[in-house]
């Protein structure tokens, strides 16, 4: 059980990537104060725990009702990776191309 709960976490925490979003987060609300600052954090805390927890309780069952199966979103995800892994090799642009003459 505790293996499944470390390998958990270390998932959640890799794609969530609280690290850069802490960066993001001090970057887009510089212009606020500390009391507007924590509000904000908390709110958008509250509102990421919740999507998270309806998607955990609920997500097995959404994809079952639309005809997607577990092991169709693991190969999609494989797939979604696998390019990114390959325009990253290759050193193409991973975002929207940068406007020219901007």
């Amino acid at each position: 059980m505790s293996a499944f709960i470390f390998a958990s976490f270390t998932a959640l925490f890799v794609t969530v990537n609280p690290l850069k979003g802490a960066a993001v987060f001090a970057v887009l609300s510089k212009n606020r104060t500390r009391p507007q600052q924590r509000r904000l954090a908390m709110r958008a805390t509250l509102i990421a725990s919740g999507i998270l927890l309806i998607f955990a309780l609920f997500g097995d069952d959404l994809l079952r009702s639309i005809g997607i199966s577990l092991a169709g979103v693991r190969v999609g995800g494989g797939i979604l990776l696998m390019l990114l892994s390959i325009d990253i090799v290759f050193g193409r642009s991973i975002g929207p191309p940068a406007s020219e003459g901007g």
